[in-house]
């Protein structure tokens, strides 16, 4: 048995290494589909000043502005495309009743040539209230004693007031 495992054994790497280099060849001329992912896309969001000119204010929740995406597509074109050339775009204009945009994906680079690229977390998840803005005196109030030999003089402020503008439920508080 090690005769025949031994016998010829130039011949029989060479036919390894020549297969490997065959398959190396097809694979890269064959250019297979594959899918990459990236974390950590932030969501940019556009038209917001819709809602702020309504007189409303809003508050991303569970983290929904940064997201995973999935680029599916031939192996040199998703290779080329790395997490800055991924954009994600939540436009408020398309706000919905239940306080949710619609992420759109795209890439600046490549992007008719990908089969797809898409995400988990469809949407912007958003918390809207009203804005209130209330006007609060300052009042001045000395704390601790002065140094011995010294005398709190005047106090004086250069405003009386200061403008709080927020959410409702937090301002009202």
């Amino acid at each position: 048995m090690k005769k025949k495992l031994t016998n010829n054994l130039g011949l029989k790497l060479l036919a390894v290494f020549v297969s490997f280099a065959l398959w190396l060849i097809v694979v890269n001329y064959d250019d297979p589909v594959i899918s990459n992912s990236y974390s950590g896309i932030s969501v940019e969001i556009i038209n917001a000043d819709s809602l702020t000119d309504q007189g409303k204010v809003y508050e991303v929740l569970n983290n929904t502005d940064t997201i995973s995406v999935t680029i599916t597509g031939k192996r040199s074109v998703v290779e080329s495309i790395s997490r800055e050339n991924i954009r994600a775009i939540a436009d408020m204009e398309d706000l919905t009743i239940m306080n949710t945009v619609g992420i759109q994906l795209s890439t600046n680079k490549n992007y008719n040539q990908l089969d797809s690229i898409e995400t988990e977390q469809g949407v912007l998840e958003l918390a809207i209230e009203d804005l209130k803005e209330i006007n609060m005196p300052i009042n001045m109030v000395v704390t601790g004693e002065p140094a011995e030999n010294y005398i709190v003089g005047n106090i004086t402020t250069n405003q009386n007031t200061v403008k709080i503008s927020g959410p409702e439920s937090v301002v009202s508080q």
